[in-house]
């Protein structure tokens, strides 16, 4: 764990924190004065049909969550032809109207593990291999601002997030558990797929990376085929 972190319990994981506070067995006291963002007396269904999908968000956005449903309720009510699902509507309305990175990249991070869930199941049986490497439709990078289990556990603990320092995250739907950490040569791979690209460029460009490649291919991060 980093010295950033340092405040985090030494076990702490963002599964087991979460498990912790939703069982209600905190023996240590670490969720003692921890509020859900959905605990601000906000009416309506709307904070429970988004926290599944937009938790972390919520908990980024910290004492203005309510504010921002509200807002994003008031977009809703205007726009009665909009189908897109609330969850992620929501995530896309704090994408492109928060100033706060935090928030921000947090509302990124869950929009793409939304995708990826989606795509889990969809194994492209009509793909047609064209021998170019490109991203997965459902994959991305995304930047965090520290290590993503102790940015999400910090988080989720309502406590303030270091100062930005960046740290790729792999968001794919052949991961196990959707993301991990990405490697620095994955980083810069997935980055350079966003369009197709053949195969021998890449390894051109990118020298000693065919193990790379296959535990992307491996993970449905990028994909050889249309």
């Amino acid at each position: 764990m980093t010295a950033a972190y340092a405040h985090l319990p030494a076990s702490a994981s963002a599964t087991e924190l979460a498990v912790t506070r939703d069982s209600g067995d905190d023996e240590s006291g670490v969720w003692g004065a921890v509020r859900s963002p959905l605990d601000l007396g906000h009416p309506g269904s709307m904070p429970a049909q988004i926290e599944p999908y937009a938790g972390l968000t919520l908990a980024a956005l910290g004492g203005e969550a309510s504010a921002w449903i509200e807002a994003y309720q008031r977009e809703l009510s205007a726009d009665e032809d909009d189908l897109t699902r609330p969850e992620d509507g929501f995530l896309d309305f704090v994408i492109a109207n928060t100033d706060r990175s935090i928030p921000r990249r947090i509302a990124l991070f869950e929009r793409a593990v939304s995708t990826a869930r989606m795509a889990r199941h969809d194994h492209e049986t009509l793909r047609v291999s064209d021998g170019r490497l490109r991203l997965h439709r459902a994959a991305c990078v995304i930047d965090m601002p520290g290590p993503a289990d102790q940015v999400i556990a910090t988080i989720a603990l309502g406590l303030p997030v270091p100062a930005y320092t960046g740290w790729p995250v792999l968001v794919a739907p052949g991961l196990p558990t959707l993301w991990r950490q990405a490697s620095p040569a994955e980083n810069a791979v997935c980055t350079w797929l966003t369009r197709p690209r053949q195969r021998d460029a890449v390894l051109e460009r990118f020298s000693g990376v065919e193990h790379v490649l296959q535990r992307l291919l491996d993970a449905r991060a990028i994909t050889d085929g249309t």
